[in-house]
């Protein structure tokens, strides 16, 4: 079982709006989870600010924005990934999170998760 064709992967090329949604999503969780309330200085402007960045990675691809794309179920586990580490920092005050590797492991997972969800297409 080749774990590469199973996933299938792209060609490895992002589009403008994948690599504009990546930016956006790493932009809001940096001013998350370290709190620095640059880009959105609430825990729903982050939220707003997520969804709309992987909604572009999610819905975009070569062909520039598809209304009408499938979504394979690793894309949802994740996009349920990136939510579960917003409401980790942005609703619940869980103070064990809070180091400084803990946030730096957040960010890049959600990194990785973004990356890989926007070279699926």
């Amino acid at each position: 079982m080749n774990l590469r064709r199973k996933m299938a992967f792209g060609s490895g090329k992002l589009s403008y709006l994948e690599a504009l949604g990546l930016l956006i999503v790493m932009a809001s969780m940096y001013d998350l989870v370290f709190g620095i309330q640059w880009l959105a200085s609430t825990f729903y402007g982050s939220l707003i600010a997520v969804t709309l960045g992987l909604g572009f990675i999610v819905f975009s691809g070569k062909g520039g924005l598809k209304t009408g794309k499938y979504i394979n179920v690793w894309e949802i586990i994740g996009v349920l990934l990136i939510y579960a580490i917003v409401f980790m920092y942005g609703f619940m005050d869980l103070s064990a999170i809070q180091t400084h590797a803990y946030r730096v492991i957040s960010l890049v997972v959600t990194f990785l998760t973004s990356y890989v969800i926007a070279m699926r297409d």
